[in-house]
């Protein structure tokens, strides 16, 4: 029986291709309309529209000489044109995520696009696939190639009943109430609410309206201007009232945004313990499904925003091969922010291989450390005499600003590095490396040693005189989280590292 199945993709993924031509194309034909002789117009369009119609027929070549194989033990590209012709062919075996999504576009034409996630990260956007067929169809072919990932008996077999439904469409069996957590309405809102960014939505538009009113505080006259509307309320609250009121008006503005955002994108969300893998499923406007190999998860990492951290909230994200690799995947958690002992009790039903964990207690970093901040505390303090003094001899004028921003900058500094010292810590436990790092934000990371590719180790010289050491571990997974920092630790504890790691000697130190 032949084991191979052979298809192209749908048709519609060639609007996407023409996107950005057609709009050079658009812009070029508005200037053609513009000339003023009517010969020359009538010859610009007719251009025009031959360039466009041989750009169609040639995405429309492109597509129908792509064709897509699946075997037992690989995925081969194949574009054989005129011009050219090109073979990618990809291990089945190295496939690391199998994601379908769905926006407003696909909804319309039934399709799906499967995203095919590979374990290399320096050839990711090489040997990523996305693929587009009708929504069975993708299902389908996901549903095959899970079994020929995970080496099932039946994988020949299931192939001539794929062969048969790819001519059909036949919907696969969505989740049951009865196996799946389902994320309500009330979750999500509370998941926006938490974290959103109050420093971003409120301090910073407050600083861009300081800037603009000094800006123009020296032309306008405020007390005309309040004369001229006439309003008792502008008078009786004055102008700093007026700009707090407007702070919290944009502030509740972006906070509703946020959280209309994250209800819609969150829509209906389903997770799902199959086996040995995960199955996450949510979305309005844009479906996705993803599906997360158990042993292809790297860490599970807890955050909290600073306002989740006062209410004790915190959120669920796993790091796993080959996820990640773009800024919307990136964004995607496990579980929404929840109560602590809910979330452990969540992971016991979809990851129990870490909910015990998470009651793990870290140790704080060693007091010497603050010797070892010393040091870019006197390059900062250096800077900013600078600074003043620069300021001093050439624009006196300006010493009052360059102050009050140099403080503020200060205390920030200051309030970071102590608001450091109590968050970070580590725990060289027996089976999970965790960390923690942040400062008014925290960031809690369980790493399982079998997973670390190596550690790098690094120290200054003051940090080498207390015998105290920082470091990194490398994972595989995407850039945004292939690198986990170890906050300082004692000298001696390097060896607890070193005998919790699988394989000797991948430790490095600078």
């Amino acid at each position: 029986m032949e084991s191979n199945i052979r298809f192209r993709n749908h048709f519609s993924m060639v609007l996407p291709n023409l996107k950005g031509i057609l709009w050079i194309v658009f812009m070029a034909f508005l200037g053609a309309v513009t000339e003023e002789n009517p010969d020359e117009v009538l010859q610009s369009i007719l251009m025009w529209i031959t360039l466009i119609i041989l750009l169609v027929v040639y995405q429309i070549i492109i597509w129908a000489k792509t064709w897509i194989f699946i075997g037992e033990q690989s995925i081969v590209i194949e574009r054989n044109t005129l011009v050219s012709r090109r073979k990618n062919t990809i291990g089945i075996a190295n496939i690391s995520n199998i994601n379908l999504e769905q926006n407003l576009m696909a909804m319309l034409f039934g399709t799906c696009k499967l995203k095919l996630d590979t374990n290399s990260l320096s050839t990711a956007e090489s040997t990523d696939v996305t693929i587009v067929l009708k929504k069975a169809k993708a299902e389908q072919v996901k549903r095959l190639l899970l079994k020929r990932i995970e080496g099932g008996a039946e994988s020949v077999s299931d192939t001539a009943t794929v062969s048969a439904e790819m001519e059909k469409d036949q919907v696969y069996r969505p989740m049951k109430d009865d196996d799946s957590l389902r994320i309500g309405g009330k979750d999500i809102v509370l998941h926006g609410l938490y974290s959103s960014r109050f420093l971003y939505t409120v301090f910073v538009p407050l600083f861009i309206l300081f800037e603009i009113i000094s800006e123009f505080a020296g032309e306008v006259d405020f007390e005309a201007v309040i004369d001229e509307v006439g309003t008792i309320t502008a008078e009786t609250i004055g102008l700093g009232v007026l700009v707090i009121i407007l702070i919290i008006a944009w502030a509740l503005l972006a906070m509703i945004i946020s959280l209309v955002r994250n209800a819609v994108r969150y829509w209906d969300f389903v997770i799902e313990r199959q086996n040995n893998k995960l199955v996450l499923n949510y979305g309005l406007t844009k479906k996705v499904n993803y599906s997360i190999p158990i042993d292809k998860i790297q860490a599970v990492v807890l955050k909290q925003t600073f306002f989740a951290r006062l209410c004790k909230r915190y959120m669920v994200e796993v790091v796993n091969v080959g996820m990640n690799d773009d800024q919307k995947e990136a964004q995607s958690f496990l579980l929404p922010y929840g109560k602590k002992s809910d979330l452990k009790e969540q992971l016991q039903q979809l990851l129990p291989e870490f909910a015990e964990y998470l009651d793990m207690e870290t140790q704080r970093q060693p007091k010497t450390i603050w010797l070892v901040w010393l040091w870019p505390v006197l390059v900062y303090a250096f800077i900013a005499i600078a600074i003043l003094g620069t300021v001093i001899e050439f624009i006196p004028g300006f010493l009052g600003i360059v102050s009050g921003g140099v403080g503020v900058i200060s205390i920030a500094f200051l309030l970071t590095q102590v608001a450091g010292y109590f968050t970070q810590g580590t725990c060289f436990a027996n089976h999970v490396l965790f960390v923690v790092n942040g400062s008014f934000s925290r960031k809690y990371v369980f790493i399982k040693y079998d997973n670390i590719q190596y550690v790098s180790l690094k120290q200054n010289f003051i940090a080498k005189r207390f015998d105290i050491q920082r470091g990194t571990v490398h994972l595989l997974a995407s850039s945004q989280n292939q690198v986990q920092e170890i906050p300082y630790f004692r000298g001696e504890q390097e060896k607890i590292l070193q005998s919790r790691l699988s394989v000797m000697g991948n430790i490095r130190c600078d």
